[in-house]
């Protein structure tokens, strides 16, 4: 239906309506066109994991041409099929290759390209566990260590990022690969800090 208005929430749904219907077409050319835009406003709102969900896997069977493909290989990389979009996609330069190799959770060997990443780096490649957390472990206070984790990781929005290690770091010793993973790939493509 047309939007009852104009500006805001209602550019939000004009963009991802043009998309989704480029997207729906099975266009390539359309969603080149569209997909921008609807992702500049993903990104305003906040909403840009659950555009993922939605989008991230599907985007990447489409042949997009080089000025579009960098960006739905960044919104494949936030759905829950990361690993399989890391697989099918041929990175160009420092920053994708080092999310390829983030994604599949063989960072050994690769260049980290700024701050973030090399912290990520260093989490994924340091298979200790922290004496931070060793007390809770061996008092069996798993789901305290796990929260502990997460409070850390959320401070790394503000740029600290050796608690961002930490937190992954935790998260990967105690079976949480998968939710390490994605935590280090949204860290790394979201921008929380505006």
């Amino acid at each position: 239906r047309l939007p009852a208005a104009s500006g805001g929430v209602w550019e939000r749904v004009d963009a991802v309506q043009a998309f989704d219907a480029a997207y729906g077409a099975g266009d390539p050319g359309a969603v080149a066109k569209t997909l921008p835009a609807a992702w500049d406003e993903m990104e305003t709102a906040h909403l840009e994991v659950p555009f993922a969900a939605l989008y991230g896997e599907g985007l990447m069977r489409l042949p997009l041409g080089p000025d579009t493909a960098p960006l739905a290989y960044q919104i494949g990389l936030l759905s829950e099929q990361y690993e399989k979009v890391a697989n099918g996609y041929k990175p160009t330069s420092v920053s994708e290759k080092f999310l390829a190799a983030l994604a599949q959770g063989e960072l050994a060997g690769v260049e980290a390209p700024n701050a973030e990443a090399r912290a990520i780096k260093a989490a994924f490649t340091d298979g200790k566990t922290l004496p931070h957390f060793t007390p809770l472990l061996e008092n069996n206070k798993l789901g305290e260590a796990i929260l502990n984790a997460i409070s850390l990781f959320s401070q790394s929005a503000g740029g600290d990022m050796e608690n961002a290690r930490k937190a992954l770091i935790l998260l990967r010793s105690v079976g949480l690969e998968d939710t390490a993973r994605r935590a280090a790939l949204q860290l790394m493509l979201l921008d929380r800090r505006g």
